[in-house]
């Protein structure tokens, strides 16, 4: 549970910040994604999903943004089970790839490599954005 900003569980602080509420922030947020983006990574992203003023830029993740929950069977064998789809701040289940706003495949080939088109494209969004500036 959140409680005025701030992390808890069984109703004691889990130690994370200072009691007050977080500063609220209307900067805008570019999130990278990937075909290598998985499982917590995804968790990250669907945290932002819903969020305005933010937008997503690369590839579709690996699919894959679940919980597992692991059951020790009697013959020593543990079976895990998917139990959990992260939701957005919508209420939006995700329970499979998850798509950027601008989709934009990379090339495999080794000199592609030096060019990254995905951080350039959100690189110029956020540049086209009061408040943000380039280094």
């Amino acid at each position: 549970m959140i409680k005025h900003g701030s992390p808890y569980k069984d109703g004691k602080s889990a130690g994370w910040g200072d009691g007050r509420p977080l500063a609220k922030t209307d900067s805008p947020v570019a999130v990278l994604t990937g075909k290598h983006t998985a499982s917590g990574g995804e968790a990250v992203a669907v945290a932002f999903r819903g969020r305005p003023d933010t937008r997503f830029f690369g590839e579709q993740t690996s699919g894959v943004p679940t919980g597992n929950m692991p059951y020790h069977l009697s013959d020593g064998a543990v079976l895990v089970l998917t139990e959990v789809k992260d939701a957005d701040r919508t209420g939006r289940a995700y329970d499979a790839p998850i798509p950027p706003d601008v989709e934009i495949i990379k090339d495999p080939r080794p000199v592609a490599r030096h060019r990254d088109e995905v951080l350039q494209a959100a690189q110029s969004w956020l540049l086209q954005h009061g408040g943000c500036r380039r280094p």
